[in-house]
């Protein structure tokens, strides 16, 4: 009888030793599997200055895991009023960019007093706005030009 307790005995802590191996080889792999998708989520103050320079400052920015829906609409045109949001590496190279319509001049549609949509366009003097991006592996940096002037330039 305390032969059979014994090799029972045996056979749980060789389970258990066994077990605790296969955890251990396995978490020392984790670092080699690829990196999940993440997404970045920017917050923005942009205020007007003296004539037409625009000052940027950042209000917050979050990184989950996740992924942008496939949208092919992505804003793309470039113009000298429209922000240009792009995500650099470590070189400061080029990975990824977006243009996104400039957050201080809103177009409104309303309809006037002889009953017909009219369109009116409002620069606005300071504004909030948020920038959402699929954050690229290779990126360490965001910056957001207009025209030739760099804006903000944050680091991840």
């Amino acid at each position: 009888m305390k032969l059979i307790y014994f090799i029972l005995l045996i056979a749980i802590i060789s389970g258990c030793i066994s077990s605790k191996n296969q955890l251990d080889s396995s978490s020392k792999y984790d670092d080699a599997l690829p990196m999940s998708p993440q997404l970045i989520f920017i917050n923005y103050k942009a205020k007007k200055r003296n004539g037409s320079s625009i000052k940027i400052e950042l209000i917050n920015k979050i990184i989950v895991d996740g992924n942008l829906k496939k949208d092919d609409s992505r804003e793309s045109i470039s113009s000298e009023m429209n922000f240009k949001c792009m995500q650099l590496d470590e070189n400061t190279t080029l990975v990824d960019s977006l243009y996104i319509p400039n957050p201080l001049i809103k177009d409104v549609e309303y309809i006037n007093d002889d009953g017909l949509l009219s369109k009116k366009r409002i620069e606005l003097d300071s504004t909030e706005f948020s920038v959402r991006l699929q954050l690229n592996p290779r990126t360490k940096f965001i910056s957001l030009k207009t025209k030739n002037l760099t804006l903000s330039k944050i680091s991840l």
